[in-house]
């Protein structure tokens, strides 16, 4: 059995912010990654991931191409403990591991740390929006925009509460969560909603994708042992810096 830390929904960015290390500066005109937190966040990534499973490769092995949208993933046949992942994972369990006890936790965090404490940056990874095109008739349009409200923000008896109780997810809104239901759902309930608590909105640039590119690209460097924690985020900020600094001058 293995805890799977380093999967794409809890990746490096996740662990930084629960060891109270942050992307940029306030004033969002540096990047930040490389200081104390970071280098400490990434050392014990690399730890880890060499000490329970030999390597990144051997990591690599252990998900073999599967996810938690198939029955092949580790957790639902019983060869992983724990699973850090996004509020889809309930109805996936319900569906590939139906047989499955388990319990709902906070992420770890660093206790060497006075500072770190439990919190996820879902908002990072995850959120769609529905959109109604441009140029459609009065009529269609204002039905379209009844029916997204209707499922996403209506509390009602077939509205967003309805909507998200058949998923077994909570929703974005209190007045849903409270529900009862939903503690027949899940009777983890009051840890789920103790995570959507924890959960912190990241300061977000226009150019975040290359930004995080560059830093996942070190990242992965120091994971196969090419660049000491030190080197690849020192690296990894010299590169992105690059990238928020023309982001900058160009809206000046």
């Amino acid at each position: 059995m293995s805890f799977n830390p380093f999967q794409k929904v809890s990746g490096s960015e996740s662990w930084l912010y629960t060891n109270n290390g942050a992307l940029y500066s306030e004033d969002l005109k540096t990047v930040t990654v490389n200081n104390a937190e970071g280098v400490a966040t990434l050392q014990w990534m690399v730890d880890y991931i060499n000490e329970f499973y030999g390597g990144i490769e051997n990591h690599a092995d252990f998900l073999a191409l599967s996810s938690g949208e198939s029955a092949e993933f580790p957790f639902f046949q019983k060869r992983q403990t724990m699973w850090l992942s996004n509020v889809s994972v309930f109805g996936h369990v319900a569906t590939y591991g139906p047989d499955i006890d388990y319990g709902v936790a906070l992420r770890p965090y660093n206790a060497e740390n006075p500072d770190a404490k439990s919190q996820g940056i879902a908002p990072l990874g995850f959120g769609w929006g529905y959109v109604i095109p441009a140029g459609l008739d009065p009529a269609v349009e204002e039905a379209a925009y009844k029916w997204v409200k209707k499922l996403t923000y209506d509390v009602d008896g077939t509205g967003a509460c309805w909507f998200m109780q058949q998923q077994s997810r909570p929703s974005p809104l209190i007045a849903c969560n409270e529900q009862e239901i939903f503690y027949e759902l899940n009777p983890a309930w009051d840890n789920v909603k103790a995570a959507l608590e924890a959960d912190v909105a990241l300061p977000v640039v226009p150019p975040q994708s290359r930004i995080l590119a560059v830093i996942d690209e070190y990242v992965e460097l120091a994971l196969f042992g090419e660049l000491s924690p030190q080197e690849a985020l020192d690296v990894a900020v010299e590169e992105a810096q690059i990238i928020l600094d023309e982001y900058w001058a160009s809206v000046q």
